[in-house]
């Protein structure tokens, strides 16, 4: 893109000449093709890819407990956010395997939490 001319804007011929530089400036721009939306953008992965490398990331010890969902959701990252919305996740959980299950007592406060089926659980392990 080329500079407008630095001259005094108050003549009329100096103010003729930078609406023309503009209306050109503006010309070359249309005139260039648009570049596509997923051409700026990385390929995104999937939710189930992000929790499924999370998961892997983790030691042993840390797979056998409950997590909450929004513990995982730090973990991702969403498509139009920076992270995904938590029906998004469950979504992805269940389709990985996962199960779900509340605590009813009172130092659980009702909260759901989110494990990932072992060898224990069923026969084959579904990604996890």
């Amino acid at each position: 893109m080329t500079q407008p001319p630095q001259k005094n804007l108050n003549s009329g011929k100096a103010l003729t000449a930078y609406i023309q530089h503009l209306r050109k400036v503006s010309a070359e721009n249309f005139l260039q093709p648009k570049r596509k939306q997923s051409d700026q953008l990385p390929p995104r992965e999937t939710l189930e890819t992000q929790i499924q490398r999370w998961w892997e990331s983790l030691p042993p010890a840390m797979q056998q407990r409950r997590f909450q969902i929004t513990e995982i959701a730090s973990h991702c990252h969403g498509r139009f956010r920076n992270k995904p919305a938590l029906r998004e996740i469950a979504a992805a959980l269940r389709a990985l395997g996962w199960r779900e299950a509340r605590d009813w007592s009172n130092l659980g406060r009702n909260r759901r939490y989110w494990k990932c089926r072992t060898a224990s659980d069923t026969d084959e392990i579904r990604n996890c």
